[in-house]
């Protein structure tokens, strides 16, 4: 089965869908149904699905970036163990509620069991036993014993 990014008119992604069905709904986010849905190789979807690489469609093609703070944080230069590490906790506190807020909209207005699975396994996370580093909030997310493994970009 086919998987594919869905990119806005302007090449942002839009989102990520695991099969032609879940691809035409996104397809219905762009700007007047006009994105365009494309088929990464299998390491693309991987580092996509686990948010460690952002992709974007320049020129009908998907092009490859880094911007991870996670990453970046690992370049910060002058700063001792302990601020690095309050550093990274926030970030990932923030990407940890920017997740429980986008499931909790969507629940709000349907009924979705993968999704209430995925907003219980959200609503476990104690931030205060994360070890740091980590390559992404939601590659970490995944790795979890008995979590979903979905992404929060093929949230509908």
């Amino acid at each position: 089965m086919a998987k594919y990014f869905v990119f806005h008119t302007d090449g942002t992604l839009c989102g990520l869908a695991s099969d032609e069905t879940k691809r035409d709904y996104f397809l219905k986010f762009t700007e007047n149904g006009n994105g365009t849905a494309k088929t990464p190789t299998d390491a693309q979807w991987t580092k996509c699905h686990e948010d460690t690489k952002r992709y974007t469609l320049e020129n009908d093609t998907i092009t490859e970036y880094t911007l991870d703070r996670y990453e970046s944080n690992r370049t910060e230069i002058n700063e001792t163990d302990d601020e690095r590490n309050a550093r990274w906790l926030a970030d990932f506190e923030a990407d940890l509620q920017e997740q429980k807020d986008k499931v909790a909209a969507y629940l709000a207005n349907t009924t979705d069991s993968a999704w209430s699975a995925y907003q219980t396994n959200l609503n476990s996370v104690d931030p205060s036993t994360v070890t740091f580093p980590i390559d992404s909030f939601q590659k970490w997310f995944n790795s979890q014993s008995g979590f979903s493994s979905l992404s929060i970009k093929e949230l509908p």
